[in-house]
């Protein structure tokens, strides 16, 4: 659906600006046509989703905006690398994680009213962290957001790899190996 009225979109981009350079090409021996319009109708109501996913084959909205992140990578004495990621969950990344969604205060079987909630902490953890670190986790390059007993690993680019409650080893790991980040 979403393809349909991108295709729309340009075929209407590419009408606008065929009929808007017809008068540059007219000379005195030419007499100019008119432009020809199309008129498309493209329902009101329709309201394209941001993001997508397939559940059981089927195509659902995802229900969360994005949450944007400014993270500055202070390494001592130097400027810093700033990243701007966009944190976001699959649903089929929260389906594989959901066993430590009682981590995070969600409890019971996995569900699209669960799902959402986990969603929900997830994205509260992110926001609200008090420690944020670029680190290492399974060999690539992670934020590790901390907050309380909890942490949640992201890719650079925002998206939701993992969390759960972490061990002493597991904090002191990342707060020694990897490089603080703050909010911008």
């Amino acid at each position: 659906m979403k393809g349909i009225f991108k295709a729309l979109s340009i075929f209407m981009v590419f009408v606008l600006m065929v009929s808007s350079l017809g008068p540059l090409f007219a000379n005195a021996e030419t007499p100019t046509k008119e432009a020809s319009s199309v008129e498309v109708t493209v329902p009101s109501t329709i309201q394209i989703p941001e993001s997508t996913e397939s559940l059981n084959g089927e195509v659902q909205p995802m229900i969360l905006p994005a949450l944007a992140l400014r993270l500055l990578i202070t390494t001592g004495a130097k400027k810093g690398i700033e990243y701007a990621i966009k944190y976001s969950a699959s649903a089929s990344q929260l389906q594989k994680k959901f066993k430590h969604a009682k981590d995070f205060g969600v409890t019971g079987n996995y569900n699209l009213i669960n799902r959402a909630k986990f969603e929900d902490a997830l994205r509260d953890h992110v926001r609200d962290s008090t420690e944020i670190y670029l680190s290492k986790y399974s060999g690539q390059d992670v934020f590790v957001f901390f907050k309380g007993d909890n942490f949640v690993y992201t890719n650079t680019q925002g998206d939701f790899i993992s969390g759960w409650k972490y061990t002493d080893a597991q904090g002191s790991y990342h707060r020694s190996n990897g490089m603080k980040a703050k909010k911008q």
